[in-house]
């Protein structure tokens, strides 16, 4: 059983073409089964009813975490990832003439996806972003089709849709009764321009600080955040020799990939030089992992994995 998403959606359509080509090339039987997408086919991987399903990377985060969509449920790690297939974006699509950016939503009829789902975060952080709080508009829960109906009907003003494009939903009434999407602005802020070439970025502990690489000047420095999202500082913590992707772990060492590729030098966070991991070929970045993030993986020729004595640092919890 292969778990996709609602009928007028594009995780329906693909989840039928992929299921075919299964049966087709791999002699496979697959059924697609329309549910109500990522959160719902994760929990049902959980409970064994579906071997399969499509998720947003976001969502699956929030099971992975409990976070979220998952914080009354509780989260889940009975999975594992298959393959990224292609971006989704997230689109406002109305009728009324009146709404030509997120501003204009106030006071009006939104459909800001079922309750928990990925839409319903997607489209409150571009709430959030426009500084509309829920209490600002009248919050519709729909699936896609049935904004795409009460959009027809004019039972509501706008809908979030987060979806690949072309959609189904908004193809269909963009030709039959005719809409436009409206543009999600965001004001592109310059946080610092004192680089040549940075190639890295990393939160620190404590979330108030950020390490930026720069190649060109073979060092790493550090930056306060402002409150405004801009950077402040940059205070020198090492050099070293081309630096490129760079991480911290749990007690706030600093990891870099260095020397165009010759594996990864640590530091301590006052930039104290502790060793270096040399790996085959050429390697020009890595990242923690495991359930513990007790792995360190290497982006060579190929991949590598290493079991390290300490964990990475995870911003996101």
């Amino acid at each position: 059983m292969f778990g996709t998403g609602g009928t007028a959606g594009t995780y329906y359509s693909y989840g039928g073409v992929l299921s075919q080509y299964m049966k087709n090339y791999a002699g496979i039987k697959v059924t697609a089964v329309s549910t109500g997408a990522s959160k719902v086919n994760l929990q049902s991987i959980q409970d064994g009813d579906f071997q399969l399903g499509f998720t947003q990377s976001d969502v699956m985060t929030y099971a992975w975490e409990g976070s979220r969509s998952f914080e009354a449920d509780g989260g889940t790690r009975d999975f594992r990832v298959l393959g990224s297939l292609y971006p989704e974006t997230v689109q406002l699509m109305t009728m009324d003439d009146s709404i030509r950016s997120v501003d204009d939503l106030r006071g009006k009829r939104v459909s800001i996806g079922a309750g928990g789902s990925g839409v319903f975060f997607n489209a409150s952080d571009v709430l959030d972003a426009a500084g509309i709080s829920m209490d600002d508009i009248k919050p519709q829960y729909q699936s896609f089709e049935d904004s795409k109906e009460a959009l027809k009907d004019g039972k509501i003003d706008a809908a979030f849709i987060v979806a690949a494009a072309p959609t189904t939903a908004i193809t269909e009434l963009a030709t039959t009764n005719g809409m436009h999407l409206i543009n999600i602005d965001g004001k592109l802020i310059l946080a610092n321009k004192d680089f040549d070439q940075p190639n890295g970025l990393c939160v620190e502990l404590g979330e108030e600080t950020m390490l930026v690489n720069d190649t060109v000047r073979n060092n790493i420095r550090r930056y306060k955040i402002e409150d405004d999202c801009t950077l402040s500082g940059g205070e020198l913590v090492c050099e070293t020799p081309t630096p490129d992707g760079t991480k911290i772990d749990k007690d706030g060492n600093i990891y870099t990939t260095f020397d165009t590729g010759s594996g990864v030098r640590i530091f301590t966070k006052e930039g104290k030089h502790l060793g270096d991991i040399t790996v085959p070929g050429n390697c020009r970045n890595f990242c923690f992992g495991g359930d513990n993030l007790d792995y360190l993986f290497f982006a060579c020729d190929t991949i590598y994995r290493l079991k390290i004595k300490t964990q990475g640092y995870n911003v996101y919890e």
